[in-house]
C-alpha cells in the first residue's frame, strides 16, 4: 500500500475490481463511476477521516411514496446488522441515497469485500424499489468472479 497516499491504493483496488486500473480522484477528491446498468456511484476521498465514501442515489423523494420509504428504511435496518451499506436522506437534494465507507488503511481483501457488498446491496435495493419480488437483486451486469 502506498504509505503517503493510501487513498490512491484503496481506489486502485476498486479500479482493479471493475477493470479500470487507472481509476483516480479528480482535483476535488471525487471519482464518478457508472456501473451496473448505468447506476452513478460517487467515490469521495475524505482525507480528514482517512476514508473513501461511496454514495449512490436510490431515488428522488417525489418518486418514493412514504410507505415505500418506511419499508426501505426497514430493509436498511435489517441489513445494518450484517455490516451492509447505509441508507440516508439527502435533505439538500431531496433524495434517498445509499452509502458505504472504506478506510484508506483496509487491506485489498477488505476493500474488495466492502465494494462488492455495496454494489450487491445497491442492486438488491434498486430491485426492491422496482418491484422485483422477494427483494431479489436487479439484473447485474457485473461478474464479480471475473474481477481481479
Amino acid at each position: 500500500m502506498n504509505q503517503h497516499h493510501p487513498e490512491n491504493s484503496c481506489l486502485q483496488t476498486i479500479g482493479r475490481m471493475i477493470d479500470l486500473p487507472d481509476l483516480a480522484f479528480d482535483e476535488e477528491g471525487l471519482c464518478l463511476l457508472e456501473l451496473a446498468d448505468e447506476i452513478p456511484v460517487v467515490l469521495k476521498n475524505d482525507s480528514a477521516r482517512h476514508r473513501i465514501v461511496l454514495v449512490a442515489v436510490l431515488g428522488e423523494m417525489e418518486e418514493l411514496a412514504s410507505d415505500v420509504s418506511k419499508t426501505l428504511l426497514g430493509w436498511n435496518l435489517q441489513r445494518r446488522e450484517q455490516f451492509c451499506p447505509w441508507i440516508a436522506w439527502d435533505e439538500q437534494e431531496s433524495r434517498i441515497v445509499m452509502g458505504e465507507e472504506i478506510s484508506h488503511f483496509e487491506t485489498d481483501a477488505e476493500i474488495s469485500k466492502k465494494f462488492e457488498t455495496f454494489m450487491d446491496s445497491l442492486l438488491e435495493c434498486r430491485g426492491f424499489l422496482a418491484g422485483v419480488p422477494d427483494g431479489q437483486p436487479a439484473e447485474s451486469t457485473i461478474d464479480w468472479s471475473s474481477m481481479a
